[in-house]
Parts: C-alpha cells; sequence; structure tokens
C-alpha cells in the first residue's frame, strides 16, 4: 500500500486552523503540520521525560531515581495513551490523532481502517492495484461500449491472473457478466485458456453484458446512466509473438520517427473514412532508418549488439546499454520485466515500445472500425 499517500480531506476548516495559518511562517503554513502539532507535542513531551529519566538514573541518589523511575512510567503512559486513542479518530476531538505519520504507519501495519457515518479528514489514494490494476471496472461502471486494455502485468506465462481477478469482482460487484463473442455457451475461462495455448494471437475479444437479475439491462439498479446494453473488451496482452522471436536489437526511437508515423496514421485515417487497413509503419520497416544526427553513437551500439547476435528476446538488465554486453544482463528476459525493474535501459526501452507498437495494431484496428462489433446472433437479440 505504499504506492500511495494520505491527502487531506477537510469537511470544514477549523477556526484555530485558520488562526494558526495566519502566524505561521509562510513555509509552515500547510494544514498538515497544524494538524499534527498537538501529537507531536505530546509525542515531545514523552520523549524530554524518557530523555531526563536516562540523565537522572545514572545520580546514586534514592530521591533522583524515584524521581527517574517516575518520569520512564509517565513517558510510557503517555505513549500507550496516544496509541489506545488514535484508533477513536472518529470522535472530533480526537481526530488529530490520525494525523501524525507514525500513528497512521501503526494503523497500516495492524490493517486498521475508518468506519463511521462521516468521513475521515484523511484519505489514503493508491493507484488502484490493491483491488483492480486495469482500470476495467471504473469503464464498466460508466457502461461503456469499446474498452481496450493493453494488459502489461507481468505474466511470463499467460495465465491472466489480473484480468481473472478483475473479472470476478465486476461479477461480485454484479456490474455485469462476461462471454465469448463466437459462442456463448462456451465458459469464458475456455477462450482465456485457449488465448494462452495459441502464442500467435494477438488480441483477445470478450463480450460484456451490463447489468445483473433483470432480463432488462436497462431496469438494473445502476447509478450511471446506460448508454449500452452489452459491450466489448478488446485485450492486447505483452507477449512476444513466435515470429518476432529472433528479431535482433533495434535501433533506438527518435522524435522524428515517432512524428513522421503519427503524422502518416492521421493522414490515412482521414482519407479512407472509416478503413481498417493501416500504412506501412516507419517502426516495422528498415527501409527509412532515422537520421544520423538524431542517433548520435547509438548506431555504433546498435551495430555491436548485432556482431554479438544479441537478440531482443535476450535483453534483461538495467541502466545502461552496456549492462547488456558486460555480463549483467542478468535477470527476466524481454519483455517480460519484473516491475522491480524500474530503471530500463535505452535498448530495453526502445524494444518495448516497438514491441507494443507491433502487437496492439490489430486491437487498435478492431476498436477504431466505425461498424458495430456485435455477431449477427447479438443484434438478434437485441432486436427481440
Amino acid at each position: 500500500l505504499r504506492m500511495g499517500d494520505y491527502i487531506l480531506f477537510e469537511r470544514r476548516r477549523l477556526s484555530c486552523v485558520s488562526w494558526c495559518q495566519k502566524r505561521m511562517p509562510s513555509c509552515r503554513r500547510e494544514s498538515f503540520f497544524i494538524y499534527e502539532f498537538p501529537v507531536v507535542a505530546c509525542g515531545g513531551t514523552a520523549f524530554v521525560f524518557f530523555i531526563a529519566a536516562s540523565l537522572w538514573s545514572q545520580s546514586g541518589q534514592e530521591e533522583t531515581c524515584r524521581s527517574a523511575y517516575f518520569m520512564y512510567v509517565t513517558s510510557l503512559y503517555i505513549v500507550i495513551i496516544i496509541f489506545f486513542l488514535s484508533f477513536f479518530g472518529f470522535v472530533p476531538c480526537l481526530e488529530f490523532f490520525v494525523h501524525s505519520p507514525m500513528v497512521r504507519q501503526l494503523h497500516m501495519a495492524m490493517k486498521y481502517h475508518h468506519v463511521s457515518e462521516t468521513p475521515p479528514s484523511m484519505v489514503y489514494i493508491s493507484d488502484g492495484g490493491v483491488q483492480d490494476c486495469t482500470g476495467i471496472i471504473q469503464l464498466m461502471l460508466r457502461r461503456s461500449p469499446r474498452i481496450l486494455l493493453a494488459l502489461a502485468a507481468h505474466d511470463p506465462h499467460d495465465e491472466l491472473t489480473v484480468l481473472r481477478t478483475t473479472m470476478e469482482l465486476a461479477k461480485s460487484l454484479k456490474l455485469g457478466s462476461f462471454y465469448d463473442p463466437k459462442d456463448p455457451r462456451r465458459e469464458v475461462s475456455v477462450l482465456l485458456d485457449e488465448f494462452r495455448r495459441n502464442q500467435h494471437a494477438l488480441v483477445l475479444q470478450l463480450g460484456i453484458r451490463y447489468g445483473w437479475e433483470s432480463s432488462n439491462p436497462s431496469e438494473c439498479a445502476v447509478d450511471t446512466p446506460l448508454t449500452s446494453p452489452s459491450g466489448r473488451l478488446i485485450i492486447v496482452k505483452n507477449r512476444l509473438p513466435p515470429d518476432l522471436e529472433e528479431l535482433q536489437v533495434e535501433a533506438p526511437l527518435t522524435e522524428e520517427e515517432i512524428c513522421r508515423q503519427s503524422r502518416s496514421y492521421s493522414s490515412h485515417g482521414s482519407e479512407t473514412s472509416g478503413s481498417t487497413k493501416q500504412p506501412e509503419s516507419a517502426l516495422m520497416s528498415e527501409s527509412q532508418p532515422p537520421p544520423q544526427e538524431e542517433l548520435f553513437d547509438s548506431r555504433q551500439e546498435t551495430s555491436d549488439f548485432k556482431r554479438e547476435a544479441l537478440k531482443q528476446r535476450q535483453l534483461a538488465g538495467c541502466c545502461c546499454n552496456c549492462c547488456h554486453r558486460m555480463g549483467c544482463n542478468c535477470g527476466p528476459k524481454f519483455p517480460h520485466i519484473d516491475n522491480a525493474n524500474q530503471c530500463l535501459t535505452p535498448v530495453l526501452f526502445t524494444s518495448l515500445c516497438r514491441l507494443g507498437y507491433r502487437v496492439s495494431k490489430d486491437a487498435v484496428d478492431l476498436i477504431m472500425q466505425p461498424d458495430t462489433l456485435e455477431d449477427p446472433w447479438e443484434k438478434t437479440l437485441d432486436s427481440s
């Protein structure tokens, strides 16, 4: 849960906070500091008592030792009281306890969460990966007719665990159900297993039937307005097709290369007015290499990789390109790089970009086509 942070959610600004902010230096006018001050003062008092007791305990006088013992016990009681009262942060007069970073860390370690009729003043915002790291749930709440999912989770064996978990969550929330568009009589897991076995498949398409109990989706109790009774989930996954396994390391991407392909894609789309055929990609062809002045020494590095017969599927490592040639090319191989590797090499980053462009083309063409994605049997069902 450390991939997020707490955000101050003030339902109303306390008068004492406003008074203190006007009299604080400009660098310390944040509400966080003012709300944390009571706990900091209590904790500071306990710390002062503890230090004083430690110093007095070194004296050989009996009366001084008694005072040191009293301060030890007092500091311990202060800490215990702070910890105990922090679980009653829903009480208005004790709400300031939850603003202490130390108290929040203890609550997170003990899996304690706020439960009350009023929202807390501190809200923890995460990236959503705790429940759904795909974003499908939010789009299903909006009943989007078309959803494009780029599934980039670490899944070298194509088990689709993240997708299966999200589908189960959607069913538990009763947002809708999933089906095989080609044969709705089959279990959806069969379609997922077929996708895992067929390494040549680049796109996985699932149907979504919004609603739950009612036979008429428009009668389902959902707070969002109904836009479509059904939808399509187009999935493109981070996987290396067999026909790209022997591909060698390519030259790094350049701004001119990306902009040229973007312009050609836009002009082609406006001219064909709905045609799904795409122009020849500059990323797929070596007939239009990036300009020499844009590559600097990258062309020399690429030639070194080719001379060593290093293929893209053998790439690993982190930091810089020399890691691939200096004995540091270890760890999970391309394209299934572990999430812990946050320092991709330029060559590895370029290879991932080019792979994403290649494997997502069919999915983008499918979701951008102007015609409906429904099969004939679905149109018959909707008309009835």
